[in-house]
């Protein structure tokens, strides 16, 4: 019976899901699309980038040229593997966005940004990587105290708090929430007890308020999508 599950898990390792690859290509080239019609007219008469009205597109086309063939690559490597680096992967997140706080590049007021090489990263897409990949660990090893409060949710819960805070302080409030719901999605699906997901979904909307009543640009974000 063991033998079957290796065999199968080796079978499945080498797997390209092709309808899959084929959506992820048309949503691709919609964005390319889209990126173009948005950025060519400000490209072409912006002076900083030399009145290159294909700037923005044809960085975006570099970075999918990458990308694309590195999708592809990792879907033969053995995600299994990547458990290992759990700690390492959340004490770089944490160590980024410190470090963005400090030496990050000031633009209208926010540090979110990081130069190094003349390339610039942002440390909380690195952080998104390394926060998940930790709470999946934890949850599929703890998985039985996953009910629990103290044992279960609330380790987890430390996690997103020091990542979605460290972010906030950049500040960067859209990118906290989108990582703050990743981890509600992730303690959804680790098995946490209902009952304590409903009143976390109370806190998370009333912290979400707060934060949106106290800076009034935040509200005013908010109100031009109604």
């Amino acid at each position: 019976m063991e033998r079957r599950a290796v065999a199968k898990q080796k079978r499945n390792l080498g797997h390209i899901d092709f309808p899959i690859v084929l959506m992820i290509g048309l949503l691709c080239a919609f964005g390319l699309v889209m990126v173009f019609s948005a950025s060519y007219y400000y490209a072409q008469n912006t002076a900083a980038l030399g009145y290159d009205g294909y700037y923005f597109i044809r960085k975006q086309a570099m970075y999918l040229a990458i990308g694309f063939p590195m999708m592809l690559g990792l879907s033969f490597f053995d995600y299994r593997k990547l458990e290992q680096f759990k700690i390492i992967a959340i004490l770089v997140s944490i160590a980024l966005l410190l470090a963005v706080l400090v030496f990050g590049q000031e633009t209208n007021g926010a540090r979110r940004w990081i130069v190094i090489g003349g390339q610039s990263i942002q440390p909380s897409e690195i952080a998104k990587f390394g926060m998940m990949l930790y709470m999946a660990s934890f949850a599929s090893k703890k998985y039985k105290v996953m009910q629990s409060f103290t044992k279960g949710m609330l380790p987890m819960l430390l996690v997103i708090g020091v990542i979605c805070g460290l972010v906030m302080l950049q500040p960067n409030m859209s990118m906290a929430v989108i990582m703050g719901l990743m981890g509600y999605a992730l303690l959804f699906i680790g098995g946490c007890d209902t009952k304590q997901m409903f009143l976390l979904a109370i806190v998370f909307a009333a912290l979400f308020a707060l934060l949106a009543i106290i800076e009034p640009y935040r509200m005013a974000r908010l109100t031009s999508f109604v």
